[in-house]
């Protein structure tokens, strides 16, 4: 738990690795039982879409594979991978999203951080930046 906020740290604070993991343990203080919650949800998620995706074709095509031989139980291989893969496409970024938001949170929280000034600051940037020739 107390490192679950650490790809966030890394990616949006550009910290080296040990950094990151250190200011996620700093973020995460006192919030370890709402992120355990979190990575409950998002676990149950996936086994949902688990069911719900890959075992249906999973079963089906492990019964035309018993039916038609070898040929097909290749096929009914592939098309099991491709349909976990559909599910953890579906599934995947929500976590990503999810840690983001808590991310967000416990720096607005703990560090009073203001998302608006800090798009109103990159703006200012930008605008300050010369254009590329």
């Amino acid at each position: 738990m107390r490192w679950s906020l650490s790809i966030q740290a890394k990616v949006l604070e550009d910290l080296p690795a040990t950094d990151a993991w250190s200011r996620s343990s700093q973020l995460s203080e006192g919030s370890r039982w709402r992120i355990f919650v979190i990575w409950l949800l998002f676990l149950a998620l996936t086994y949902a879409v688990l069911i719900m995706v890959q075992w249906p074709i999973t079963i089906v095509s492990i019964m035309l594979a018993r039916n038609m031989g070898p040929a097909a139980q290749m096929w009914a291989q592939v098309a099991s991978a491709v349909a976990g893969f559909v599910s953890q496409c579906l599934v995947a970024p929500l976590g990503t999203i999810a840690f983001s938001l808590v991310y967000y949170d416990e720096r607005v929280r703990k560090e009073a951080f203001d998302l608006q000034l800090m798009m109103t600051t990159l703006d200012a940037q930008e605008q300050l930046q010369p254009a590329p020739a």
